[in-house]
């Protein structure tokens, strides 16, 4: 596997790029996160979700996320104070230091409590953590490994938190096709100029 991106990218589908780029915001979603693997039950936050996961490596990222990205460089990514998540193994030490952390018996705010939440995952969506299904197992790959997602987040400090960006924040833009590249590059002119506007590698 190649080395991670020195960039954060975010994934989306066709329709959605045109939308941000018409904008220029990234608006966050509500997106229902497990918390069985510290004992808790679902829950349901605001954020907006990147990688640095390498380009080259982004074929399980485009087929559950979308085939367009934008890349945004560090500038911008330090402004909105966007963070890497905590990925926690169900037996791992540090996912007990947690569980007493988050318990109602500890001194930790409410409102800590609450933000320490929104950045952890599970490191698997499978109780095997990441074992390779045997052959009679109908278990879809692609979601085995979280961690191999290299997540980081933003969360909104309230309702209306959209992340604003311009031309000089945005690193590269990968697209589908070639037909929709063309496109971008005649309906974003001012992208185009200052943007590498890219075909994704299929």
């Amino acid at each position: 596997m190649a080395a991670s991106s020195s960039h954060l990218w975010h994934y989306t589908h066709y329709d959605s790029l045109q939308q941000i780029l018409t904008t220029k915001y990234i608006r966050p979603s509500v997106c229902e996160e497990r918390y069985d693997f510290i004992g808790m039950e679902n829950r349901s936050y605001k954020m907006t979700c990147f990688t640095n996961m390498s380009i080259k490596d982004n074929k399980t990222h485009t087929d559950k996320y979308g085939d367009c990205c934008i890349g945004f460089k560090n500038n911008w990514v330090n402004r909105y104070k966007i963070c890497p998540i905590i990925y926690c193994r169900v037996d791992g030490r540090l996912t007990g230091v947690l569980r007493s952390i988050l318990s109602e018996e500890s001194e930790v705010s409410s409102e800590d409590k609450e933000l320490l939440l929104k950045y952890l995952k599970p490191y698997s969506d499978l109780n095997s953590e990441g074992r390779v299904p045997r052959k009679d197992e109908k278990v879809d790959k692609v979601h085995l490994r979280r961690y191999d997602e290299y997540e980081w987040r933003y969360i909104p400090t309230d309702d209306s938190d959209a992340m604003n960006f311009d031309t000089d924040d945005i690193y590269r833009i990968y697209v589908d096709s070639e037909e929709h590249m063309k496109e971008i590059q005649v309906m974003f002119p001012t992208f185009a100029k200052k943007i590498k506007i890219s075909k994704q590698k299929k």
